[in-house]
């Protein structure tokens, strides 16, 4: 080890990436794999990937033994306990990336300014960032959540399955607009692949705010991100005015939540009916306003 290492104090690594140990890997057999490591050795590491290693308080405690006192960029590590999430070496990282484990996961019980979810389906992760934004983010807190979309064709994703995907989401961000009071905003500039954003303001702090995108992303099983960020009132840039076409949807999308109309013939007429009702009063309004100015 020596040898490879020379005399160098400190060893620099973009990913430090833990693995090779079970559940069953006993603490004394782990401290021992760190311990084999020259005494007086610093690593300074911008991310700790501990996915495939089982990963205890005391095990951190170790790490911290050899860890340059720099934060990390990055820890990701699987939800398997809450233990870990409250060491410093966690706590003082500028991301914490958890990956769908054992645990439910549970805000109120990770103290973090910056929580990104990774490997879960957008139902599971919309009631994990409903409960995030119930329990009450301050102003700079962030959450991502990487949308796993799965096909309908033996799991072989297609094309329709991510446009689907992508369409549902933009109903759900309409509703919580309108059931929050909230608005259409630009996309936030530190996301260029901004599909659709929203700004909600916070029932508990009116002087906040929380901006929700949706961003495509660059992966096959999972492509679509969702972020929320926390700031104050008036920081998004209001986008156009909301049409009366998509005011009108936005009410046939809640009504189908509310009562589950479109699972009966009646109900899916009805909402063929409303569709072109407002496909119509948009043609009316916006389409006649060209000829209206040229009459002046």
């Amino acid at each position: 080890m020596s040898d490879l290492i020379g005399n160098r104090p400190t060893i620099y690594t973009k990913k430090w990436e833990l693995w090779n140990s079970t559940d069953q890997t006993t603490q004394q057999e782990r401290s021992a794999e760190i311990s084999r490591l020259p005494s007086g050795l610093k690593i300074q590491a911008e991310i700790i990937e501990a996915l495939w290693y089982y990963c205890s308080y005391a095990d951190l405690d170790q790490l911290s033994n050899i860890l340059a006192p720099n934060p990390l960029e990055e820890f990701s590590t699987e939800l398997d306990n809450y233990e870990i999430l409250a060491h410093p070496i966690v706590r003082n990282s500028k991301k914490l990336v958890i990956w769908r484990g054992r645990e439910n996961f549970e805000p109120q019980r990770i103290d973090h300014r910056n929580i990104h979810l990774k490997n879960y389906d957008r139902r599971t992760l919309i009631r994990y960032m409903n409960a995030w934004i119930a329990n009450g983010p301050e102003v700079g807190m962030e959450f991502f959540g990487d949308i796993k979309v799965i096909g309908k064709n033996l799991g072989k994703l297609l094309n329709s399955d991510i446009d689907e995907e992508e369409e549902s989401m933009k109903e759900i961000m309409d509703l919580k607009k309108s059931e929050s009071g909230g608005r259409r905003v630009k996309p936030d500039e530190g996301f260029p692949n901004t599909l659709y954003s929203i700004s909600m303001p916070q029932t508990n702090n009116p002087n906040t705010e929380i901006q929700m995108s949706l961003i495509k992303i660059d992966s096959i099983y999972s492509p679509f991100l969702i972020h929320l960020k926390v700031q104050p009132s008036g920081t998004a840039i209001p986008e156009q005015p909301d049409s009366v076409y998509w005011k009108w949807k936005t009410w046939i999308i809640q009504k189908i939540f509310e009562t589950g109309e479109s699972r009966s013939l009646p109900g899916q007429l009805f909402v063929c009916f409303m569709y072109l009702l407002c496909g119509l009063l948009f043609s009316l309004i916006f389409l006649r306003l060209p000829s209206e100015k040229s009459d002046l």
